[in-house]
């Protein structure tokens, strides 16, 4: 059997001083593992690709079977939804926008990937007095 490790501090109970990281999750449109809603949770900032979006409406609330699948998505609903919006289901896209969550249209841009257009948000969301002195670290799942 293989054994899995890792070096991060990310997942252990007990943070470190995180006053100068920021934490940045990105769900694309994959399966999503176990331990998706701790990264949600110790995210400071939670953005889906168009196809991601799908993902944490239809999957999350099954990692909760005994709670309330609305109550569960209003808890786990992402800050942004980015992408060319091409595989994002329109009741979802609907759901979202109905409880203010940007949606960015990137699909005049048809050169890069969900992935990036994600990246590029998230990097662009820091300040720009910040980027110098903040450590940012990214989390991808997907």
């Amino acid at each position: 059997m293989e054994v899995m490790s890792h070096a991060s501090t990310f997942l252990l109970p007990q943070q470190p001083d995180v006053s100068a990281l920021t934490y940045s999750l990105i769900v694309l449109n994959q399966p999503l593992p176990r331990f998706a809603p701790l990264l949600w949770n110790r995210a400071q900032l939670r953005v889906c690709a168009d196809g991601g979006a799908n993902r944490v409406y239809d999957n999350i609330p099954e990692m909760f079977p005994d709670q309330d699948p609305s109550e569960v998505r209003l808890r786990y609903t992402p800050d942004v939804i980015s992408g060319d919006l091409d595989s994002i289901k329109d009741d979802i896209k609907a759901f979202y926008l109905n409880l203010g969550v940007k949606v960015v249209d990137e699909s005049h841009d048809q050169d890069t990937t969900d992935l990036h257009k994600c990246v590029a948000y998230v990097n662009n969301s820091t300040p720009v007095e910040d980027k110098s002195k903040a450590t940012q670290q990214w989390d991808l799942v997907g």
